[in-house]
């Protein structure tokens, strides 16, 4: 759904409106891999119009909302890398995923 509303203030809208459950990724390993490969291109692209709610999906991650399997949280990380601007603070919310 996300890829079809890309503009950042519908994909905001939608996060902050989604029940927990809607945003429970790491339910399936398809939809988890599918999501996690959508936010590795927005933090690719999170300067320009294509990353602008990565913020959000970020804040989505560190509250516990948005879930993935480990293994796609894992690549999440790694592209973050990929945001120098960003990058002390794509760390810290990445770092520790459901207060682990």
């Amino acid at each position: 759904m996300f890829d079809r509303y890309s503009d950042g203030m519908i994909q905001a809208a939608i996060l902050r409106s989604a029940k927990p459950e809607e945003l429970r990724y790491d339910l399936s390993e398809e939809m988890s891999s599918e999501m996690a490969a959508f936010l590795c291109l927005s933090l690719k692209h999170c300067d320009s119009h294509q990353g602008e709610a990565i913020l959000e999906f970020l804040f989505a991650i560190a509250t516990n909302r948005l879930t993935l399997r480990q293994k796609h949280f894992d690549a999440l990380k790694e592209a973050a890398s990929y945001a120098p601007i960003y990058s002390d603070l794509f760390g810290a919310l990445l770092s520790n995923p459901r207060g682990n």
